[in-house]
């Protein structure tokens, strides 16, 4: 399946999981035990979300991924209210104050030596390798340091 069609399955699927690419693309690419795993390139849904069918890989790419504007608007609002919350709790717990909401900030799943974008397969897709490049350069401009991804990134 291509990058754009499991983005828009996601976005379609679970969309108070995934609002934005970065959703997506974290979930992918950095998380653990996401139910997704490299076949032929790509990251296909498998385990307990289903079998993979050889049909998959052959689906033609779709227009850019997207999730509704309502979808995205209630996220960052639900997003808010628990960022509020939390931060509130914080300081009467004396905690570190983590500061006010950012909507254009993304909070990345921590990366692991099982993350799928440690582990690029040598067969990987075009399209696997934009995103995997898409992933990185988001990481690095929420300010995560990458340096020792670059060698991942490829052309």
């Amino acid at each position: 399946m291509t990058v754009e069609t499991t983005l828009q399955d996601m976005f379609d699927e679970f969309p108070d999981l995934f609002s934005t690419r970065a959703d997506c693309l974290s979930h992918l690419f950095c998380t653990i035990g996401d139910g997704y795993e490299w076949v032929h390139g790509q990251l296909v849904e498998c385990g307990t979300y289903g079998e993979a069918d050889e049909n998959d890989y052959l689906n033609p790419p779709t227009k850019r991924a997207c999730q509704s504007d309502e979808n995205i608007a209630r996220r960052r609002r639900e997003d808010k209210e628990l960022h509020d919350l939390k931060r509130e709790n914080d300081i009467e717990d004396g905690l570190p104050d983590i500061g006010p909401y950012d909507p254009d900030k993304h909070h990345w799943y921590h990366l692991s030596k099982h993350s799928h974008i440690m582990n690029l397969p040598d067969d990987i897709r075009d399209d696997w390798r934009e995103a995997a490049n898409e992933c990185l350069k988001m990481m690095a401009e929420d300010g995560i340091d990458v340096t020792m991804l670059k060698g991942r990134m490829m052309a």
